[in-house]
């Protein structure tokens, strides 16, 4: 066995100056034994780093070491490391022994005998003794996956790098073979990199997990520390069944305000200055018709029962008018000019999506600054409504007035049993407890409620 380390490692594609960067100073390490798992979305870096540790990569900067030993420079075949794939990488002329004792042959200076004796072991354990003369077009895919993890296991390697093995098995034989993957770590306890984009994978697989995205590492932690206490935004909302919750709100004096909740912290509170924060809290914290204090009401969208427990999905509707320069949205090609004469068309509204973040209003086809006397209006996503007739070039006036609409969702994990109808107004309460706040600057976590486990500046006083 044998520790793995990347230190300072950076990998740009397109040469030392290339402007994709893949890895951006990533240190990492994994301990001798460990089975830690990497995780991100498409892009994120993960498998790069994996194919660098494996030699199928050369970095443009930094070290990789394996056992303390530096192999930045060595070849794949000289690192001890055994790589399983995503898509099996079988060779489809052998049969599955021919391809469990092909890399013992080339290189292993095992006699026969012994790589007989060493292919029926592991294939015993992989349950796969029963195909060694099949050839993989007559295996199923947990089969050929259970063959590619035996090849690699029969190699006796110093660590285990894993890109994707099951991603191209369907639901129920990947969860079969996450416990194989479990099962096998625990009798080799060989130290074991996998990389995934599925987070249920990572949560309930590794010792520690690797959350990545942009080339950079964003957390490292155990499961139930990077659920519980993700260090930004991007962890939060990547990692979970169900996205967390976020709202934009303002704290002042221990209070914490929306314009869809309100609730305050008890005592003195924790020590937050006053302003703007963005509010993260998981779905099944979110609490439905509380007893005593509510903090807002909504009305349920739909339902999704799931078995025993449900996803209820909660809307608040919010409608704003603002004047403004006819000009700034004189390029809404989404909304056809019609003559002032068809007084009906050309009063009705016509609607186009944008984006609003400190006052800027953007969308695909224009920009421009909403003015100061405009409702003050949290960053997300609106629809602007636009009369047509107000857009001829005939028209009276230079400022125009607008319609923004933006609706608020609110998802909700509950007990079926509990479940409210669709179209139902519901109350509902946030506890302090369970939230977290973000500096929307930043994006990085300034506090965890109690129940988070959080550490003591970060905590309900």
């Amino acid at each position: 066995m044998a520790s793995v380390e990347l230190d300072s490692l950076v990998k740009r594609f397109g040469g030392p100056e290339g402007t994709i960067v893949a890895n951006d100073n990533i240190d990492l390490t994994i301990e001798d034994g460990e089975f830690i798992v990497i995780v991100g979305p498409s892009g994120s870096g993960k498998s790069t780093a994996l194919r660098t540790i494996a030699g199928l990569e050369e970095p443009t900067e930094g070290r990789v070491l394996i056992g303390g030993e530096d192999v930045t420079d060595l070849p794949p075949r000289d690192r001890d490391v055994a790589m399983v794939f995503q898509n099996y990488a079988l060779y489809p002329h052998k049969t599955v022994d021919g391809n469990m004792r092909y890399g013992l042959e080339k290189s292993s200076g095992l006699s026969g005998e012994e790589i007989d004796e060493r292919v029926r072991q592991f294939a015993e354990m992989m349950e796969i003794e029963e195909t060694l003369e099949k050839t993989p077009d007559q295996l199923s895919g947990g089969q050929k996956q259970r063959v590619a993890l035996g090849r690699a296991i029969v190699q006796k390697p110093e660590a285990f790098l894993m890109d994707e093995p099951l991603s191209n098995l369907d639901a129920k034989l990947r969860l079969q073979m996450r416990t194989e993957f479990q099962r096998i770590h625990q009798e080799l306890g060989k130290t074991t990199i996998y990389v995934t984009h599925d987070q249920e994978e990572a949560m309930t697989m590794g010792d520690r997990i690797v959350v990545m995205d942009g080339g950079e590492i964003q957390q490292i932690d155990e499961p139930a520390d990077v659920y519980d206490r993700p260090e930004n935004y991007f962890v939060a909302q990547f990692i979970g069944e169900l996205t967390m919750n976020f709202a934009e709100v303002t704290v002042e004096n221990g209070t914490v305000s929306s314009e869809n909740f309100s609730f305050s912290f008890p005592g003195e509170g924790p020590d937050l200055a006053d302003g703007t924060y963005l509010l993260g809290i998981r779905p099944e914290d979110v609490e439905l018709r509380p007893d005593g204090e509510v903090s807002g009401t909504a009305t349920v969208e739909v339902t999704e029962p799931t078995g025993s427990e449900a996803v209820v999905y909660l809307e608040n509707e919010h409608e704003y008018t603002a004047s403004i320069e006819r000009e700034s949205v004189s390029s809404v090609t989404a909304v056809e000019t019609v003559p002032s004469s068809d007084a009906a068309a050309a009063d009705e509204l016509h609607w186009t999506n944008v984006s609003i973040e400190n006052s800027t209003v953007r969308s695909d086809e224009f920009r421009f600054e909403l003015p100061d006397e405009a409702p003050e209006l949290v960053r997300g996503d609106y629809r602007l409504g636009v009369r047509p007739g107000d857009l001829n070039g005939d028209a009276p006036a230079d400022r125009i007035s607008v319609r923004f609409q933006r609706t608020d969702e609110l998802s909700v994990k509950t007990d079926r049993t509990a479940l409210p109808q669709v179209g139902e107004e519901v109350d509902f309460r946030i506890p302090h407890r369970k939230i977290h706040l973000f500096d929307p600057e930043t994006e990085e976590t300034v506090y965890y409620g109690r129940d988070k486990r959080a550490e003591p500046d970060r905590q309900v006083a």
